[in-house]
């Protein structure tokens, strides 16, 4: 509604202009208010892009580590496929000239130039003499036909012969028939039958030595020894050898459970284990992956084959043992044996193998790696040259010292690469058992003895994958147990198979009454080991 007009015409002007400037007001009012809510949009837009880059930033940088890690972890699985299995370092760069400016001696065996000691007669073994004559037409003198005279001399050569014979042993056994006419007196007398392994079997003590050194010990399959028997000239099938095996655990589980107390009567054991396959399906387990666990002692070896991985099989096996050493990995499952008293010994080849996964996987912590792994070599060198006397052991309790002080310093910083951290916080989280050595002079800084037990059997496990029953994984574990127990006494292993198995069929396919005698650690001492000892 327009105002009326007064008679001032000043009023006049400034009731229009007062007019606009409220329009002009209204309309920037409006302005404000438009842009007032486009800004507050905007301001939540930008709000929740903020949000969406910070968790974008968050989860790139998870993905970062992630893509670190698989990067890590690929160049591990290549190092183990392609790359040479020893774990010597190798020379730095500074350290090349000086090994080109060595001697060119080789350090062990013998030298280029030195003279040899000749053929080694080889004195253990049988001798046949083959006789080799000249030609007719030699024996005569070419000149004048005059025959020569025979010389008491001769000229001897030696060579070594193998031979194998598979064969049919026909028993024939005599039979007497009476001459008078007593009556409290069979008719007939006949010969005692030949003792049998396994009773009215095929096959003699002398095979199934072959069979189980070519299975159990040289790791061969069962269809691959069939084979070598079919091309010898004996059709078998491995079910038919598989049945018969199936006897034959009963034989061997005195001689086993001898080897496993006398491996709990140590006071040092070293103990580890692998995956080994057998195909038999289990109520509660979903796989066939079963575990197979050596325990090294002074003078046995013992393997253990278990469906699990767990702690069940050490404690078992060291069940109410109060006071003892136990070098192993860092694996969970021996921690609870420190319970009942027995000390933890843990590997520095595996710590040492830590650091190799840093530097090989994680080119940021190569050079802190290498110093590592050079403390790690140093120290290994010090005790391998003699920690039991006192300038060395003080060395080596330096040494120890300052990895100790080395980790502390570096887990103090903040900007620690996560992999550094967790492998210096499991150093020091395990460092009593780590320097366990510095208290027991005997105790070794590594456990590849018992990573150099399963060797063998891991060969078995690449050959023939597993066992396809439980009782010959049982029957595997034995023999592995018994043949590395008979190496550590440097026994010839077929010499004593044979006298064990003979003992056996003698006893009507049972084990010996008197087992004693067949004890590795008495078996070497025995008589019966007069031509069984053997030279490695």
């Amino acid at each position: 509604m327009a105002k009326k007009k007064t008679d001032c015409k000043s009023c006049d002007d400034l009731t229009a202009r007062l007019e606009a400037m409220e329009q002009r007001l209204d309309k920037q009012e409006a302005s404000a208010e438009h842009w007032r809510k486009r800004w507050g949009r905007m301001s939540d837009e930008l709000g929740e892009a903020n949000g969406k880059i910070s968790l974008l930033e968050k989860e790139n940088s998870e993905l970062k580590v992630v893509v670190e890690k698989k990067d890590a972890q690929i160049k591990g699985l290549q190092k183990k496929l392609f790359a040479p299995s020893a774990e010597s370092t190798l020379p730095s760069e500074s350290s090349i000239e000086q090994w080109e400016e060595a001697p060119p001696k080789r350090p062990r065996g013998k030298q280029p130039g030195a003279k040899g000691h000749g053929r080694k007669i080889r004195d253990n073994l049988p001798v046949e003499e083959v006789v080799h004559d000249v030609t007719p037409e030699q024996k005569h003198c070419q000149s004048c036909g005059l025959e020569r005279e025979p010389s008491p001399f001769f000229e001897t050569s030696e060579e070594i012969h193998y031979t194998y014979k598979l064969v049919r042993i026909r028993h024939k056994r005599r039979k007497y028939k009476k001459a008078c006419s007593c009556k409290s007196v069979p008719t007939f007398v006949t010969a005692p039958a030949p003792d049998k392994l396994v009773p009215k079997g095929l096959f003699s003590t002398g095979f199934w030595t072959y069979i189980l050194l070519e299975k159990f010990w040289l790791q061969r399959p069962l269809s691959r020894i069939c084979s070598s028997l079919a091309l010898q000239g004996l059709e078998v099938s491995d079910g038919s050898l598989a049945s018969s095996m199936k006897r034959l655990p009963k034989l061997f589980a005195p001689l086993y459970n001898s080897i496993r107390k006398r491996a709990r009567e140590a006071t040092h054991w070293q103990m580890d284990e692998t995956h080994w396959r057998v195909f038999t399906d289990l109520m509660g387990k979903s796989n066939h992956k079963w575990w197979l666990w050596v325990t090294e002692t002074d003078d046995t070896t013992l393997f253990t084959l278990d469906p699990s991985r767990s702690s069940n099989v050490p404690m078992r096996l060291l069940k109410d043992i109060e006071h003892g050493l136990l070098t192993c990995d860092r694996y969970s499952a021996y921690k609870p044996l420190e319970k009942q008293g027995i000390l933890l010994s843990y590997c520095w080849s595996h710590v040492r193998r830590d650091y190799i996964k840093l530097r090989d996987g994680y080119p940021k912590l190569k050079r802190t790696a290498n110093k590592w792994i050079e403390k790690i070599d140093s120290l290994f060198h010090c005790h391998r040259e003699g920690s039991s006397s006192s300038e060395f052991g003080n060395e080596l309790r330096n040494i120890c010292e300052l990895m100790n002080q080395d980790a502390q310093r570096v887990l103090k910083r903040k900007d620690v690469h996560p992999e550094l951290r967790s492998t210096l916080e499991s150093l020091l989280r395990h460092w009593n058992g780590l320097t366990l050595f510095l208290l027991h002079e005997k105790l070794p800084l590594d456990n590849n003895a018992s990573e150099r037990a399963l060797r063998n059997p891991v060969v078995g496990r690449k050959n023939y994958y597993g066992n396809r029953a439980i009782w010959s994984g049982h029957l595997a574990a034995m023999l592995f147990s018994i043949f590395a127990t008979l190496s550590k006494h440097k026994i010839n292993h077929r010499q004593y198979m044979l006298d064990y198995l003979t003992a056996c069929a003698q006893n009507r396919g049972s084990p010996p009454i008197d087992i004693e005698p067949f004890l590795p650690w008495n078996y070497s001492k025995n008589s019966l080991n007069q031509c069984a000892s053997m030279v490695y």
